[in-house]
């Protein structure tokens, strides 16, 4: 189900202003740098935007995808850099049977500071094995492999809180809809004349 905004409508409540506003009652957005707080605003806006919350449990249930989805790509980051720091250990597979320990040491600390003699011994050495880059992320995958899982396990169980809060939300609009044609074929039906009314 699709939440189109409406003409004439706000995104949503203003979080910042109203002193009873839901941002008060949840507090502040859950970035763990100052500086990912406006790319969590700007996710919130477009969330809103989308679901155009009409009460408090609405606001709720929007905060709380918000939230999950906001943890979801930050665990994907956190993926991602976890790789790239662990890049050293990964070459330090590939180089350690070929060089002493003081030889490997320095050349994986030029390659990690992207001197450009470390590299391009690295690159000589790999491509005289037969490999290539492709290898050191292979090897870095290995290394940290358990690490991987554990957020990939993180990463699954936050899919399916977001998308149970999605699923309630879409519920709770159903819901909603359904108690508001019944009201109104109530009323409709209370606001007709009955048949003894109707004979001339």
């Amino acid at each position: 189900m699709a939440w189109k905004k409406e003409a004439g409508t706000s995104a949503h409540p203003d979080l910042q202003n109203k002193s009873s506003s839901l941002r008060d009652l949840i507090g502040a957005p859950p970035v763990l740098q100052a500086r990912d707080a406006p790319r969590y605003a700007a996710l919130e806006e477009r969330v809103y935007e989308a679901f155009q919350p009409k009460d408090i449990i609405e606001e709720i249930w929007a905060s709380d995808f918000v939230a999950l989805e906001w943890e979801i790509l930050s665990l994907r980051a956190v993926k991602v850099h976890l790789a790239r720091s662990s890049m050293r250990a990964g070459l330090d597979k590939i180089l350690g049977p070929h060089f002493g320990w003081k030889e490997r040491e320095e050349l994986l600390n030029g390659w990690v500071k992207h001197d450009p003699g470390a590299r391009d011994q690295v690159q000589r050495h790999l491509q005289a094995l037969g490999l290539d880059e492709r290898s050191i992320i292979a090897q870095t995958v290995v290394a940290i492999l358990r690490e991987l899982e554990i957020i990939e396990n993180q990463i699954a169980r936050a899919e399916m809180r977001r998308n149970m809060a999605l699923r309630e939300f879409e519920r709770h609009r159903e819901v909603v809809a359904f108690r508001l044609s019944a009201s109104c074929q109530i009323e409709h039906q209370g606001s007709r004349p009955l048949e003894s009314e109707e004979a001339p």
